[in-house]
């Protein structure tokens, strides 16, 4: 999507653009609401650090060849007010730029600066993302007894199946079965056949 700058409304609104484009506004300072100041290399290196900053939600970088010392504003959210500065590089959340990056099994959560466990049945790598991988259909998540979460994808026992993704598993209803693991459906069982609920063979119904 291009950006329309336009000058005269730029400091009011910010760039007409969609959420990605607020990871780089050029010629915008953003004076007050500081957390610290720190010396990078490049805006690249000044939004990493944000990243890693749980309270900052924008940053203003200089290029070093402006200000040699520090030149990487790191900022909390706020009011400030946005000001013309030929010099400088602007991004602010929801950069996703600026997002925490949160370990495997986890999800960067609304606020983008914290990290969420991935809900049952779902599993990640990892990284900035805002959303979890859902389990192939006939596979689930585990849980140890110690209640923690194992962020693998692991195929449902007979008897039970997994109809589709994300589902988890489900006990196979009486008079069907499952006799392998990682089933996405039960088969139902033979004439004169029947089971209980969760089973992985019929068997008679004969007296």
């Amino acid at each position: 999507m291009i950006c329309f700058r336009i000058l005269v409304i730029l400091v009011a609104l910010g760039t007409v653009c969609d959420a990605e484009n607020k990871c780089h506004i050029a010629g915008i300072d953003t004076p007050g609401d500081d957390i610290r100041v720190v010396k990078k290399n490049n805006f690249d290196e000044c939004k990493r650090a944000c990243s890693a900053e749980k309270s900052c939600a924008k940053v203003t970088y200089v290029p070093k060849e402006i200000f040699r010392k520090y030149n990487c504003y790191l900022k909390k959210a706020g009011n400030a007010g946005r000001k013309r500065d030929r010099h400088s590089h602007f991004a602010t959340l929801p950069c996703k730029d600026l997002w925490t990056s949160c370990p495997s099994g986890q999800k960067v959560g609304s606020d983008y600066k914290t990290c969420e466990d991935c809900p049952e049945n779902t599993r990640s790598d990892g990284g900035r993302i805002d959303s979890c991988s859902k389990c192939p259909a006939g596979t689930r998540t585990y849980t140890t007894p110690g209640g923690v979460k194992i962020n693998e994808c692991i195929a449902c026992p007979a008897g039970q199946f997994g109809a589709s993704p994300g589902a988890g598993c489900s006990t196979c209803p009486a008079n069907t079965y499952s006799s392998r693991t990682g089933a996405t459906s039960c088969t139902p069982c033979p004439a004169g056949q029947t089971s209980a609920v969760g089973q992985t063979e019929c068997t008679s119904s004969e007296a």
